[in-house]
């Protein structure tokens, strides 16, 4: 998708005519949250103790 179909889609769908109204838009965001994509992984050490507990995408 190039940028101006993008343009025209924030533009219809969302009100957005500018880049200073996008910036204003993506700064009241929340954001995303990935934890839902994410799974612990854990670490052993050479002798099968857990070492340490991470997440991984």
């Amino acid at each position: 998708m190039d940028a101006a179909k993008l343009r025209e889609i924030l533009k219809t769908q969302y009100g957005i005519k500018d880049d200073s109204e996008f910036n204003t838009a993506v700064e009241k965001s929340s954001g995303v949250n990935l934890g839902l994509f994410t799974m612990p992984l854990m670490e052993r050490s050479r002798d099968g103790r857990k070492k340490t507990e991470t997440a991984i995408a």
